[in-house]
């Protein structure tokens, strides 16, 4: 049985528009905000504040489950709806990877494997 990932700090910068999880700590924020190919997602500002199930699915990188935990279900239900109207298709597993790499750098993390 393979331990799970690891969540490892890395030395990117979050976009200069967005707050860091560090800056929205000191100011007193709850919440950051993710940007994924024009949606947004609301996350907790401090991964202390992540449910256990998030973080095991973070960690285990079962993205679908991460995304769904940290943003919940009413929220990727939208987004997966709209992306469909947009797409003409089903979001896909390369895309879920994607919002938790977003998720990933914008705590500084490196993104599971």
């Amino acid at each position: 049985m393979t331990e799970p990932k690891k969540l490892q700090a890395v030395d990117d910068e979050p976009p200069d528009a967005a707050k860091s999880a560090a800056q929205a700590e000191a100011e007193g924020d709850e919440t950051l905000d993710v940007e994924w190919q024009g949606y947004t997602f609301t996350i907790p500002a401090q991964i202390d504040e992540w449910s256990g199930d998030a973080l095991e699915a973070f960690e285990g990188g079962k993205a679908i489950t991460a995304v769904r935990e940290l943003v919940g279900s009413s929220r990727l239900d939208a987004v997966k709806r709209e992306y469909r109207k947009q797409h003409g298709r089903a979001m896909r597993v390369k895309d879920y990877g994607e919002i938790v790499d977003a998720v990933a750098k914008r705590y500084g993390l490196t993104p599971p494997e």
